[in-house]
């Protein structure tokens, strides 16, 4: 799964998980990726050009969240 970690300057900084559970980065040029992908969106590669995967975003968001609200419940 490729995220978007963050955009630094004209460099964006994607991350992956390796076969190993090691993070990679991988520095890709700013205009390699589209307009509307935004830092923590899961990414699509297609001819070279990263896109937002809505759905796939939007199921990690929901993971998220429903762990945070976990995470609050037990330490009340």
């Amino acid at each position: 799964m490729l995220i978007l970690d963050r955009f630094e300057d004209e460099t964006a900084l994607i991350e992956y998980t390796d076969e190993s559970g090691n993070i990679v980065i991988i520095n890709a040029e700013r205009k390699c990726v589209s307009a509307e992908v935004r830092e923590g969106d899961v990414l699509a590669c297609n001819n070279g050009i990263y896109s937002t995967d809505a759905e796939a975003t939007e199921i990690r968001r929901r993971k998220i969240i429903n762990r945070l609200r976990n995470h609050r419940k037990k330490n009340r």
